[in-house]
């Protein structure tokens, strides 16, 4: 390409085992693009490959790549937008503070029971008062067990968000 400051120097490329990634690919080497002064971004998800196209448009910057469906990106609301493109793409950091949340609260069970709050935590300071290891010892697995689980459940969901979104 003679000037590839004309298409702002990128050509935005496809995620990995899509369709348009394949055309991509031989695209870039037949017209030998990064030979020509063009760095090849490539997208890890089609939501930011959309949103980088959105984000072109309402700029009215120049966006060199090839996708075979862009009018969503171009004709979302903001509706579409924050609940195809925004939200997906921050469920990661809020399925990570639900995860805190939870483990948190798991670790205020004890510091609860001293306020006469009931519960898991109503054990462990009852085995504490009266020296019996054993309660102690069974109530704070049972507690550890519970934040383990719930540990396991939320980032089994985030995997499963994570892997829907990288489609």
């Amino acid at each position: 390409m003679a000037n590839p400051k004309l298409v702002g120097g990128k050509f935005k490329n496809c995620p990995d085992g899509w369709g348009c990634r394949i055309v991509n690919d031989n695209l870039i080497r037949a017209f030998n693009l990064e030979d020509s002064g063009i760095e090849v971004f490539n997208h890890g998800f089609g939501e930011t490959l959309a949103t980088s196209m959105a984000a072109a448009y309402e700029n009215e910057e120049p966006w060199f790549g090839y996708y075979w469906g862009p009018t969503p990106p171009l004709g979302m609301t903001k509706r579409q937008k924050l609940f195809n493109v925004q939200i997906p793409l921050a469920l990661p950091h809020i399925m990570a503070g639900v995860n805190q949340t939870i483990m948190m609260s798991l670790a205020m069970v004890v510091i609860a029971s001293l306020v006469t709050a009931p519960g898991l935590g109503v054990l462990v300071l009852r085995g504490i008062r009266s020296l019996e290891l054993g309660v102690v010892l069974l109530s704070g697995l049972g507690i550890v067990l519970l934040a383990l689980i719930l540990d396991r459940v939320t980032k089994a969901a985030l995997d499963r968000i994570n892997v829907s979104q990288s489609r």
